[in-house]
């Protein structure tokens, strides 16, 4: 249920940017998620803090944390942006628009994109604090790790969504595939080197 409700308001702040102009919204896109990046240095010096101090059960304080934190946004979006007008069935069904949607990839296409990101990005995150205990490192120290990924990925959405409103969405995305690929394969390695390269690639691309 947490993880289909943080989908549901991921998408919807999604829309916001979608009402920006063309031109923009790479870099406006990126400006949104830089706010994962200070939530990663969040989680990453406040985790371990508050497992140390609630014990096993630290983790239903840290969702409960995040859930009133979420509560507590609600409002100030709600009372700051106006409502978005709702097109009508001729914008909807605009001729113009169905011809230059041929040429797009299928939505099957952008899809399984998606569901392979999704799928990649996720296991990076999920796993790399134990990956780095299994390593020998504490979990403050695990935790102080992922705060530097936070800090190195603040302005990998800006940067990266400014890059493609100039070089195009699909030669940026095809550079940070490759580029977070790098960050994955290195932690085939099990050397003190290759998690430095793999937190210094994945953090500068993180969310771009």
């Amino acid at each position: 249920l947490a993880g289909v409700a943080a989908a549901i308001v991921y998408v919807q702040t999604l829309g916001l940017v979608a009402r920006l102009p063309a031109s923009n919204k790479g870099l406006a896109s990126g400006v949104m998620h830089a706010g994962n990046g200070a939530g990663l240095i969040m989680a990453g010096l406040g985790i371990p803090s508050v497992l140390a101090w609630a014990g096993p059960d630290g983790w239903r304080t840290a969702w409960l944390t995040l859930a009133v934190a979420t509560v507590a946004i609600a409002p100030v979006v709600g009372l700051g942006f106006p409502p978005s007008p709702v097109p009508g069935p001729d914008a909807l069904f605009d001729t113009g628009s169905v011809r230059s949607s041929n040429r797009r990839p299928a939505v099957l296409t952008w899809a399984c994109l998606a569901g392979l990101f999704g799928l990649s990005y996720i296991i990076y995150t999920t796993f790399f604090a134990e990956a780095l205990r299994s390593q020998g490192l504490s979990l403050p120290e695990a935790g102080r790790a992922w705060a530097a990924v936070g800090a190195l990925s603040l302005l990998s959405g800006p940067a990266w969504g400014a890059l493609s409103d100039r070089l195009g969405r699909m030669t940026a995305l095809a550079l940070l595939f490759g580029l977070q690929a790098l960050a994955y394969a290195c932690f085939l390695f099990e050397a003190s080197w290759s998690l430095i390269v793999s937190v210094a690639i994945f953090g500068p691309t993180a969310w771009g």
